[in-house]
């Protein structure tokens, strides 16, 4: 337990400093923008994202556990991974450039495949955070991710000083360090593992796809109910309402950082050695007790913090933060526990019904509150659909927790990780 918690903290403190470097390029942006802009920002990279998650096709987690699992070449799963970002990615443009066509205001004024061009490089940014946990890189990624955020408010003051129509600056900003971003990582992963050669077969390739179908459906569940209510806003409200909306989706999605910098270790230490149920209970109970304090302290300083920090245009956000906050609070438990329900117990048909089950009741509870209640009618139903995916996710776990599992499953899937898209500024 006590290597678990210094694991731990080492992580913390690194998402501390992530968090530090983004809340200054988040409060940059809203102060740049206002309201209005930023619900386009939000609005437009919102369609990039989407497409990266329905072409990621699992295939980041697939990657995690053929690395971990030594079954193939590192060189090998890299050059796969990297091949399905370009090849997969430009798919994904095409179809979306030609299904989805909105006007040039929806798109910052640019042309449609200037933002798409996003989708290669944000797919790319997806599989590598499972890439550095495959390969038992943790200090390593979270080196990344600082030099990442580090790196993202440079070009984002580069091209805020450069262009005069904000907007397009922000936008391009945006562009640029996911290109920047994967043409660096994808360099120095390949210098790393200083490969003599790097083969692909039908056999490999045909692996890749078979586990990463096993997860895929629980990832796209997911990220439509985060980002389900975003989407409905758009549909009875105006772009100042999304832009705030996504601030207060934003700052209370930053409470899951305690789960995150639990979740990375238990999954590194369970992939490698396994831990005791008894450490990860009582790491799911630390979890919990300090996500819960951490909110209760948000939840007076919101109104003030906000003010201070992005300006009095975006106070409207507070109250939505608030109401967010007993599911964000509530669904930091299955967020940690995703790494032992994999890891240990091999089921990772729970996420699915799991996040199905939260899916489902936010798109009705949405279509009832968010027409008579606006975006705080949006922040209610997502709260109480968090809070319904968990209580479902707790106790199927529990569940799960006193069957016995066959050897053979727990090796089939040992690992899954939390994506982290190199599009993830879109909620800023």
């Amino acid at each position: 337990m006590k290597k678990l918690l210094s694991q731990s903290l080492d992580t913390l403190i690194s998402h501390l400093g992530v968090l530090a470097i983004g809340m200054f390029a988040s409060v940059l942006i809203n102060r740049t923008l206002g309201p209005e802009l930023k619900g386009i920002f939000v609005s437009c990279l919102l369609i990039p994202q989407t497409a990266v998650v329905f072409a990621e096709l699992g295939l980041g987690t697939s990657g995690a556990y053929q690395l971990a699992r030594k079954k193939y070449q590192p060189e090998s799963v890299v050059l796969f991974l990297l091949l399905a970002s370009l090849i997969l990615g430009g798919l994904a443009m095409i179809i979306t450039g030609a299904a989805v066509r909105l006007p040039a205001e929806a798109w910052g004024g640019f042309n449609r495949f200037v933002i798409l061009s996003l989708i290669p490089p944000g797919l790319w940014l997806t599989f590598l955070p499972e890439i550095f946990l495959g390969l038992g890189l943790l200090r390593g990624y979270n080196w990344w991710r600082t030099g990442f955020q580090i790196f993202r408010l440079l070009i984002l003051v580069i091209f805020l000083i450069l262009l005069g129509n904000k907007l397009q600056a922000v936008i391009l900003a945006s562009v640029i360090l996911n290109w920047a971003a994967f043409i660096i990582s994808a360099g120095a992963l390949w210098v790393y593992l200083r490969p003599k050669s790097a083969a692909l077969s039908v056999r490999q390739i045909a692996d890749f796809f078979k586990f990463g179908m096993k997860v895929f459906a629980g990832e796209i569940l997911g990220f439509l109910h985060y980002r389900a209510d975003i989407f409905l806003i758009l549909l009875w409200k105006d772009n100042v309402q999304v832009g705030l909306y996504a601030t207060a989706a934003f700052l209370s999605e930053l409470l899951w950082m305690i789960p995150r910098g639990l979740y990375a270790p238990v999954f590194s230490g369970l992939a490698r050695d396994g831990l005791s149920r008894d450490i990860v209970k009582k790491a799911a109970l630390v979890t919990l007790a300090a996500t819960s304090g951490l909110a209760l302290i948000a939840a007076f300083l919101v109104g003030p913090a906000i003010r201070l920090l992005y300006g009095e245009p975006f106070a409207g956000a507070a109250w939505p933060f608030i109401l967010l906050l007993p599911g964000t609070v509530m669904l930091a438990i299955p967020k940690f526990l995703e790494a032992p329900l994999i890891a240990e117990m091999g089921s990772p048909e729970v996420l699915v019904w799991g996040k199905a089950s939260g899916l489902l009741c936010n798109i009705p509870l949405n279509f009832w509150l968010i027409p008579k209640y606006g975006i705080s009618g949006a922040a209610a139903a997502s709260s109480i659909s968090y809070t319904i995916q968990a209580l479902i996710f707790i106790g199927l776990f529990i569940r799960k927790r006193s069957q016995a599992i066959s050897p053979e499953k727990a090796g089939e899937y040992t690992l899954i990780s939390e994506h982290e898209s190199g599009l993830n500024e879109i909620a800023d």
